[in-house]
């Protein structure tokens, strides 16, 4: 009786700890998140210390998941001596299996991996000059645009010229010519998103306002740049293997070239890594987007003459 006993006691056990298992397999997935981050921006540096020119690698982690499956089966097994007289022994088998796992997102859009190379040219001090390209600026400003789901401009030019059609008889010509002219004078005093470079300040330009869409871009490019101008350098050192320091708590490496980072400059690596992360999520996914049904007439798409 005491062996059933000890077989259902088993049994309990068993399935008891699996909450602690899956408690302890969730804590250590999560905490390796960190060291993956560190790993992959120490490797690139790694890669730019050989070849400053390079094409940086970089993995967003998005989801992950814990499993813990227990599955046991419980029995007797009957066996017969000699004397033809049965015997019944339980038994009891277990099996756990854990999986744990990332799921990951290669950064593969150019606008991206330029963003990544600049940060790590500056790293590494293979580039003095902490800002961006004038005609990169530009590219960037017109890809956060288009990651709006709703062009607000091309609904402000609506707007505007529905409100100036409402004040004239377009059927009378002298209205009609009173119209174009209070039309295309309003729109030539508004920059919007959809002008060329929209990036310049009101007073470089014939303009009078700036639409919000055109600021609120304005700024995200303004982010990028004071993100350049704050990345550290000199915290980290490189070389062979053999110059890796006994203290480095992060190493990584590219071939034979390889990079350490010291107790003293943990600060500098995880304020580094933040800014990649941040760069590397600058330019959205691309996304499917639900444009309103009928049709829209937006007057900035064809420019009247005066």
């Amino acid at each position: 009786m005491w062996k059933w006993g000890l077989v259902i006691l088993s049994a309990f056990a068993l399935s008891g700890c699996a909450n602690v298992q899956l408690k302890f397999s969730t804590v250590r997935s999560a905490s390796t998140l960190t060291d993956l981050q560190y790993q992959q921006v120490l490797d690139n540096l790694a890669m730019y210390c050989r070849d400053p020119t390079a094409l940086p690698w970089h993995v967003n982690l998005q989801n992950g998941a814990v499993q813990v499956a227990d599955a046991g089966s419980l029995g007797t097994i009957a066996q017969t001596d000699l004397s033809h007289a049965f015997t019944w022994s339980p038994y009891f088998t277990g099996t756990r299996s854990i999986v744990t796992q990332w799921s990951t997102i290669p950064v593969t859009d150019d606008m991206a991996l330029r963003l990544l190379r600049l940060a790590y040219q500056i790293a590494i001090c293979y580039r003095a000059e902490r800002d961006l390209d004038p005609d990169f600026a530009i590219d960037l400003a017109h890809t956060l645009k288009n990651q709006t789901a709703t062009n607000a401009d091309i609904s402000l030019a609506t707007d505007l010229f529905d409100s100036v059609v409402k004040q004239y008889n377009p059927g009378n010509e002298r209205d009609l010519k009173k119209f174009l002219d209070t039309y295309v004078s309003a729109e030539d005093s508004i920059l919007t998103a959809n002008d060329k470079n929209f990036l310049v300040p009101i007073d470089n330009t014939k303009y009078t306002f700036k639409t919000a869409l055109a600021r609120e871009v304005g700024r995200q490019v303004d982010d990028v740049r004071d993100q350049y101008r704050d990345i550290p350098t000199g915290w980290f050192g490189w070389g062979k293997k053999r110059d890796v320091p006994r203290d480095a708590c992060f190493v990584g490496h590219y071939g034979d070239c390889y990079t350490w980072v010291c107790p003293e400059h943990r600060s500098e690596l995880a304020e580094f890594t933040l800014t990649v992360l941040n760069l590397a999520s600058v330019v959205k996914q691309a996304q499917v987007i639900a444009a309103p049904s009928g049709v829209a007439f937006s007057p900035g798409s064809a420019r009247v003459a005066r």
